[in-house]
């Protein structure tokens, strides 16, 4: 994903799982046949990521991974077949999301730019799709928020992400839950 000056810079900061789940999620929007790749996207690979923040915290408020993402695709569906875009752009909406997540970054004192970043960053935007899907699920964002920054907590300085590289593993997750996804909807 190329991303112009500034963000650029902000990109550097991500770690190898963060720009993993910037390339799963243009997978995800080209997969879904949108001309666009957005917060609605970027949700749908954070809840796709085992192990990750956003997993866990999840798992904390009693919601799976697959429901999450079935309520997402569930609100915005799936565009047009014929679509055959292959430059997806970013929305302004998950550009935003991206900024704050360096915010968020530097706000807890991180040097670098994770998957907890951006879900806290989407957490954020308290009247967009991610919340409402969380709502309807029961969860409350700033509670939410609370589990997240607890789960970093547990986590320490020996831990920290910007200095691990992306499991190998997680290499397969588009694939393997795009796969399983249209597996579930042919039923």
């Amino acid at each position: 994903i190329a991303l112009p000056g500034a963000e650029t810079r902000m990109f550097d900061r991500f770690t190898d799982h963060a720009k993993l789940l910037l390339n799963l999620t243009r997978i995800e929007a080209q997969r879904l046949h949108h001309a666009h790749i957005g917060i609605e996207h970027l949700l749908r690979r954070l809840a796709a990521l085992e192990g990750g923040i956003a997993v866990r915290m999840l798992r904390v408020h009693g919601i799976d991974g697959t429901r999450l993402r079935a309520a997402v695709e569930a609100r915005v569906g799936p565009g047009p077949a014929d679509s055959a875009v292959t430059q997806l752009p970013f929305t302004p909406e998950l550009k935003r999301v991206l900024e704050r997540s360096m915010a968020e970054a530097s706000r807890l004192g991180h040097r670098y730019i994770g998957t907890e970043h951006f879900f806290l960053a989407l957490l954020g935007h308290e009247e967009g799709l991610p919340a409402e899907v969380l709502r309807a699920l029961g969860v409350e964002i700033e509670d939410a928020r609370r589990a997240i920054e607890e789960l970093l907590d547990s986590v320490g300085e020996e831990d920290d992400p910007a200095s691990a590289p992306a499991p190998e593993s997680i290499h397969a997750i588009g694939d393997r839950s795009s796969k399983s996804e249209e597996q579930s909807r042919a039923r």
